[in-house]
């Protein structure tokens, strides 16, 4: 026990503490917060983060800066959004979304690793990790 004790960095424990102390603040706090339509929307919007966040870290590890993610995401909201006010019905305009911001990275991996893609801006702080 010892041994897992000293292995947390004081930063991650620092951060699981801050968290605590404002869930606690608030759910004493703030009316209603600690209901269950508050903690399920909480959830669902956890979850979102979670898919953009998951590949970005993995970019990241690997040396990689990709913003595109968002704009991705921005874009393919916008064309369900259009499809769906189109009249398409929805388990039509999820495949076809699906399948386009799939297309949309395709083109963006085949930018980036296929052409040799690099944003200028990112060159000087990449070469120094």
């Amino acid at each position: 026990m010892r041994k897992f004790l000293r292995s947390i960095d004081f930063w991650d424990l620092l951060l699981a503490t801050a968290c605590l102390a404002i869930f606690l603040y608030a759910a004493v706090f703030v009316p209603n917060f600690v209901s269950a339509f508050n903690l399920s929307q909480l959830a669902a919007s956890a979850s979102e983060k979670a898919l953009l966040i998951l590949p970005m870290t993995l970019l990241i590890i690997t040396r990689e800066i990709d913003l595109s993610i968002a704009s991705v995401l921005a874009l393919t909201s916008v064309l369900f959004g259009l499809l769906v006010q189109a009249g398409v019905p929805t388990l039509a305009a999820i495949p076809l979304t699906l399948v386009f911001g799939g297309l949309l990275g395709a083109f963006n991996g085949y930018l980036v690793s296929g052409l040799g893609l690099v944003v200028a801006a990112f060159v000087p702080f990449v070469d120094r990790i």
